[in-house]
C-alpha cells in the first residue's frame, strides 16, 4: 500500500511541479515576453511559410502545457525553456510581469 500512494505522490508532486513553472512564466513576464518577441520576428523579412509552420508548431506545444493535456511533457516543458533562453536575450519580461 506503501508504495502505491508513494508512487501517486511522486506523480502529483511532478504535476504540481508542471503546473507552477508554467505560471512562473506567465506571472514573471516571460511569456508575454515571448510572445511579443515571436511576432516581432514574425514580422520580419524572411520566407512566410517557415515562420507560420514554426509559429503553429510552438503554438501547438506551448497550447498543450496550458490546456493540461501535457502539462508534465518533457519535451515541450524543454521548447518552453529553450525558447526562454533563446528569445529573451536582451529583452526585459519584468516589463510585462503580472504584478
Amino acid at each position: 500500500m506503501h508504495s502505491v500512494l508513494a508512487a501517486y505522490a511522486e506523480t502529483q508532486n511532478e504535476m504540481l511541479s508542471a503546473w507552477f513553472e508554467l505560471v512562473a512564466y506567465l506571472y514573471d513576464g516571460r511569456l508575454a515576453t515571448m510572445v511579443r518577441v515571436g511576432r516581432t520576428w514574425m514580422a520580419g523579412p524572411g520566407p512566410g511559410f517557415l515562420k507560420n509552420a514554426l509559429e503553429q508548431y510552438l503554438a501547438r506545444h506551448v497550447g498543450v502545457l496550458a490546456s493540461g493535456a501535457r502539462t508534465t511533457s518533457r519535451y515541450s516543458r524543454g521548447l518552453l525553456r529553450f525558447l526562454s533562453r533563446h528569445t529573451l536575450r536582451g529583452v526585459d519580461p519584468a516589463q510585462l510581469a503580472i504584478r
